[in-house]
């Protein structure tokens, strides 16, 4: 069963694009993990939330994205 997650981030207004970056940074690493469909990040118009929209084959390979260090380090 696949498991598909919206996550909204509301950084503080001058944390925003140091926020933006970092997402930006893990884009390319995560969309190339075995297990992910779906890895879309977008702002909103005021630029004061992110969203991350993210599609996985099932829970393990969600919990082994987690898991990684470039991961934890942007959360």
């Amino acid at each position: 069963m696949t498991l598909t997650y919206l996550a909204e981030i509301h950084p503080k207004p001058e944390f925003f694009e140091q926020a933006e970056s970092a997402v930006r940074a893990v884009i390319t690493q995560t969309r190339q993990e075995e297990g992910c469909l779906e890895f879309t990040f977008f702002a909103d118009a005021k630029r004061e939330r992110l969203y991350i929209l993210e599609t996985w084959t099932d829970m393990a390979a969600f919990d082994f994205h987690h898991a990684q260090d470039y991961i934890l380090s942007v959360m």
